[in-house]
């Protein structure tokens, strides 16, 4: 039975209705065939986060090859298989890709498949790609920032520690007893005992795995 021309309004506007929402995401969203390994559909609001018009994509594998970066073309072919080798309802992956104005941006993405076949093969998923660059920057940023002051901290700690003490430190982390390493160092086995427990309490380390690891990444051992 036709549609009448009050439902086919209705239809439009409800249509209208989704595809401002979706324009207006700050993600990219797109539907892909599994088929024919190609972009169906592409929301508006890829104009605004790429530079890129949605013609220039959809149906168009060759421009999505020039723009990612090579090293992530991969995660296409992967993401098929995913979906059609091994069944996957849903897949997530990151890549990179070089925007209209020349910057290169780091993206997360999702998609979850939506359309099969009679035999319940996957034909189309629907996915939404999120531009991370910003937060990676950040990220960085931090790490750097952490390295410094642990860094800072490390010199720190090696200033408080005598020449005997860093010699204690070598010869635990080497497997040494208190004795053995008294007998090396011509002391007495209460003088490295107690260099051993000042050692411990200005590191704030307890245990023989921990005083290994602090002393492999100050490179004293």
């Amino acid at each position: 039975m036709p549609h009448s021309t009050s439902d086919l309004q209705a239809i439009i506007a409800e249509r209208d209705f989704y595809k401002k929402i979706l324009d207006a995401l700050p993600a990219v969203v797109h539907v892909n065939n599994l088929e024919t390994q190609m972009v169906d559909w592409i929301n508006g609001g890829v104009v605004q986060i790429s530079g890129y018009e949605p013609g220039q994509i959809v149906n168009n594998p060759d421009f999505l090859k020039s723009v990612v970066v090579p090293d992530d073309l991969t995660w296409m072919a992967e993401s098929i298989v995913k979906f059609k080798v091994m069944q996957q309802r849903s897949d997530s992956y990151l890549y990179s890709m070089r925007h209209a104005d020349g910057t290169v941006a780091t993206y997360q993405g999702f998609g979850v498949v939506f359309e099969r076949d009679a035999a319940g093969r996957p034909l189309r998923n629907l996915a939404i790609d999120i531009d991370i660059t910003h937060e990676i920057s950040n990220y960085k940023q931090l790490k750097r920032h952490l390295e410094e002051m642990t860094k800072q901290l490390h010199q720190s700690q090696l200033k408080q520690l005598t020449k005997t003490e860093k010699q204690v430190i070598v010869y635990l982390c080497d497997g040494k007893t208190v004795k053995e390493i008294a007998g090396l160092l011509h002391r007495s086995v209460h003088t490295i005992a107690n260099h051993k427990r000042n050692v411990y309490s200005k590191l704030g380390l307890h245990r023989t795995g921990q005083l290994v690891g602090w002393a492999k990444e100050v490179g004293l051992w």
